[in-house]
């Protein structure tokens, strides 16, 4: 369980510095992987894969992007009326 948590770990500290959007979705999601992990150990029920997670992360992240993107352009009709 250490290796596991150590490997979120360092992916999510990867993506924190390398990324150009501060975001805590990838942190979310990888923590709901760990807790998907320790359910595994306890009921036996499989966690989803690294790829799943990252895909919904970036899902996520695209969602987030474009409602922010949205919202500016809202902003800017108000000012400019």
């Amino acid at each position: 369980m250490a290796r596991y948590l150590a490997n979120k770990c360092s992916i999510s500290s990867r993506i924190d510095c390398y990324s150009e959007l501060n975001t805590s979705i990838f942190g979310q999601k990888l923590r709901e992987q760990v807790e998907e992990r320790l359910d595994f150990y306890d009921k036996g029920v499989a966690p989803r894969k690294n790829l799943d997670v990252l895909k919904a992360a970036i899902e996520g992240i695209t969602k987030e992007v474009l409602e922010d993107a949205d919202g500016n352009e809202k902003q800017e009709k108000e000012v400019h009326s």
